[in-house]
């Protein structure tokens, strides 16, 4: 009896079993088609690594791009934002400016608001004492 070498796991449909065998056969040309076979397998691997390794680099440059125009996007808001409070702070700014100019123009109209109001007090009391003499008879009356 010939000892068998400790074959690797054998692959479920029994493939490596068989190419064993083809392999062992003493016939050249079966051995030379396993030769080819294994080369066409073998280009068949080499070429199906290099598609996948194409669609890497390709999917790893779109991530890539994505991330570019996040990071644009990002800029452009932070840019907004620093227009936005710079545009806020120069606003109250000029409210704060505005304040201060009306503030001093109702510093000057103050006086002659109080001077207006007393003026028109007196009108008043002048007022309400002629109708109170009209209205207790002690002066003329409008029917007169």
């Amino acid at each position: 009896m010939n000892p068998e070498p400790p074959a690797s796991k054998p692959q479920p449909n029994g493939t490596a079993q068989l190419l064993t065998t083809l392999a062992q056969s003493g016939d050249k040309w079966i051995q030379f088609g396993i030769l080819c076979l294994v080369g066409i397998s073998g280009f068949g691997n080499w070429f199906a690594t290099q598609n996948s390794g194409q669609q890497n680099l390709a999917g790893q440059e779109r991530i890539k791009q994505e991330v570019r125009e996040q990071i644009n996007d990002m800029h452009g808001w932070i840019e907004d934002n620093r227009r936005f409070i710079k545009e806020s702070v120069d606003e109250f700014h000029r409210g704060n400016a505005d304040s201060s100019a009306n503030r001093k123009l109702l510093e000057r109209i103050e006086p002659k608001m109080d001077e207006l109001l007393s003026t028109l007090q007196k009108h008043d009391q002048t007022l309400k004492r002629h109708l109170g003499e009209f209205s207790t008879g002690g002066g003329p009356h409008p029917e007169q």
